[in-house]
């Protein structure tokens, strides 16, 4: 358990760390670092499609929620999520009276004519009718979209002749 600012954390691992509690419109608020990502960076190219696997617990009456993977860019403290690299689908889920783990993925296309290349971070969340319920560390630095450039080798004369 850590405490910051009076508020004690849960947090299992080591994967987010807090930053600091600040005082808002809407009240306390935690604020985390990003966190590096657990697996080696990965570099795809437009057209290429990104396969998340995400885990999340679920217990409780059934639901339909929602998974909601975004990849984006982090200025300062916000996360600007691209709207081409967003995705969202319905997770049907049975009443649980412990907690159940489940595993889910979901695909993203990078869309063939993208154009906003370099490093992407990226999260994910659960949400119940528009409110996130549960939300995933920010992986800094985790997807490179690469562009497709022109490039030749092997030029050779395969012929000349007098005319």
């Amino acid at each position: 358990m850590n405490e910051i600012a009076g508020l004690e954390l849960a947090l299992e691992g080591d994967l987010v760390q807090p930053g600091y509690v600040g005082y808002g419109p809407l009240g306390y608020g935690v604020y985390y670092l990003m966190a590096a990502p657990p697996w080696p960076p990965i570099t795809v190219e437009p057209g290429d499609t990104v396969r998340v696997h995400v885990r999340f617990q679920h217990r409780g009456k059934e639901c339909n929620a929602t998974l909601y993977v975004s990849m984006g860019t982090r200025t300062l403290t916000i996360f600007d999520e691209d709207p081409q690299l967003t995705k969202s689908k319905t997770v049907s889920l049975i009443r649980e009276d412990t907690w159940t783990t489940h595993d889910e993925t979901i695909d993203i296309l990078v869309p063939s004519a993208y154009t906003k290349f370099g490093w992407k971070d990226i999260y994910a969340k659960i949400m119940l009718d528009g409110t996130n319920m549960a939300i995933s560390p920010e992986y800094d630095d985790c997807i490179r979209i690469a562009e497709v450039v022109p490039e030749f080798q092997l030029v050779e004369i395969t012929k000349y002749e007098s005319v």
